[in-house]
């Protein structure tokens, strides 16, 4: 199973997380960055997070370890997505990520530091693709 796949229950699924780091973020910072978003989702009610192992960079994104270093797999219930959506927008404020990759299967957003209605938007419709 890639790691961007539902989970074997049909009320878990796994996201991907992927750090978009900002011009001046090096892979230390981008390292510390995805460290503190793994911490702060881990007191959240999910299952899992694990960080996505070397080789193993999400589809579409570079085969190269910095994207490793800022990737990582959630395993929750579909049910806690909208509040993973809503730790990674609060998380990316201030910091110096330009934004997070959220993909669920095949199907990925981009949340950058966009408005809160604009998250509420989103979040809507891209829960919307994968009913429960």
């Amino acid at each position: 199973m890639e790691t961007n796949e539902r989970a074997s229950s049909p009320d878990s699924a796994r996201l991907t997380l992927v750090i978009e780091r900002g011009p001046d973020v090096d892979v230390e910072e981008l390292d510390h960055l995805t460290r503190q978003l793994r911490d702060e989702l881990l007191q959240l009610d999910v299952d899992d997070v694990q960080p996505v192992p070397d080789g193993a960079a999400p589809p579409g994104s570079k085969a190269v370890d910095p994207t490793a270093v800022g990737a990582m797999v959630v395993t929750l219930a579909t049910s806690a997505i909208p509040g993973v959506i809503g730790l990674v927008q609060v998380w990316l404020r201030g910091r110096p990520a330009t934004g997070v990759k959220v993909t669920l299967g095949r199907d990925s957003i981009e949340l950058t530091n966009a408005t809160a209605a604009q998250v509420e938007q989103l979040t809507r419709a891209f829960l919307a693709r994968h009913p429960k």
